[in-house]
Parts: structure tokens; sequence; C-alpha cells
């Protein structure tokens, strides 16, 4: 039943497939020519060994919980690695924090030291070291501050309060306009009938 849970869309460059590497690779199956991941083979599934075998370009699985994505994610990168990707080449992005720190127990546990110099976290976290380190190019200093909602509330609660609109809106909503007019990439400053 797992098995049928299972999708993976993408394929390889034409390259790829005659080198054994894409979808259609030689070896998928038996995990022939796979060096020292070839183990790992016969612990997965026809679907997981495509994802882990899947050559260069885009690839979207889709799998339900459980279905054993973080292994498969583990594998391809072992994968890689094994191929001559370098480890600073490989970013690998995740939604909790639990599910990073686990993959990058499994990976160091796979592959030794070389991977804790991938980039592994959540969306969040890796954007965040993203603006860090090129953020100035944007014009984020690199020591800006990330708020929660809470922080959010307490700050806007405050401002409110001292500008002598506490009866007339509420933090909350201020927080819900300025948060359409950032998806929808406006200027809140610009266009003042948002607040």
């Amino acid at each position: 039943a797992r098995a049928r849970a299972w999708r993976v869309f993408g394929a390889g460059r034409a390259r790829d497939r005659r080198r054994g590497r894409g979808r259609s690779g030689t070896g998928l199956a038996t995990g022939e020519g796979w060096g020292k991941t070839a183990g790992m083979v016969a612990s997965l599934n026809p679907e997981q060994r495509a994802a882990v075998a899947h050559g260069d370009g885009p690839m979207l699985v889709l799998a339900g919980a459980g279905t054993g994505k973080t292994r498969v994610l583990v594998h391809r990168i072992a994968r890689l690695l094994e191929s001559g990707v370098a480890p600073w080449e490989i970013l690998a992005v995740t939604f909790t924090n639990k599910a990073a720190r686990e993959m990058r127990e499994r990976l160091v546990a796979l592959c030794g030291p070389v991977a804790e110099r991938m980039w592994i976290g959540t969306f969040h976290a890796t954007c965040a070291r993203l603006l860090r380190r090129w953020g100035e190019a944007v014009g984020l200093p690199r020591d800006f501050l990330i708020f929660d909602q809470d922080d959010q509330q307490k700050v806007l609660t405050a401002l409110i309060k001292e500008a002598g609109f506490e009866d007339q809106i509420s933090a909350r909503t201020i927080a819900a306009r300025l948060d359409w007019a950032g998806n929808r990439g406006l200027d809140p400053v610009a266009a003042p009938w948002l607040i």
C-alpha cells in the first residue's frame, strides 16, 4: 500500500540516462554500478529507487506521511556525493527543525563528516542564513531582527498606544493588513489606506 502512495515526476538529462544515472538507467533495480550506496537499494521500493537515481534536473516527489521521504532524500544526497557533487553544492531544505536535525544526523551516519559541510535546514533558517550572508545586496543589514508573532503584537500594541489609537484599531488588524500588503508586494507606507 505504501508503494502506491508515491509519485515521482521529473526527468534527468539525456546524458545522465546514457550513463545509467537517470530513471531509465541500468542498474536501477539492482544498484549495479552504485558504489557504496548499492546496499541501500534493497530497502527501497521502485518509486523510491527512481527518486534516488534521478539524474540532473528538477524532480517532484509526492508522498504521504511515514512513506520514507527523508530516507529517500538522504540516500539521494549520498548518491550525489558519490557521483562527485561537492557537499557545499547541496542544499537540503525541510519544514521543521526536527526533520532538519534528523536529516543531518542520518547524513552524517551514512556519509561521515562531509555532511557537516552541507546546507541542511528549515526554509526559515536557510533563508535567514542567506539573508545574513548576502542581505546587504538587497538593503538588509547583517544584524536584522526577525520578529515572531508575539513580538509583532507587542510592538504594534505599544505603537498604537503611543499614538493614542488604542480605541480605533487593534494590533491584530494592523498585522493582518501588513501581512496582506507584504504578500502582494505592496509598501504599506506608500499605501496608507491599508492601515
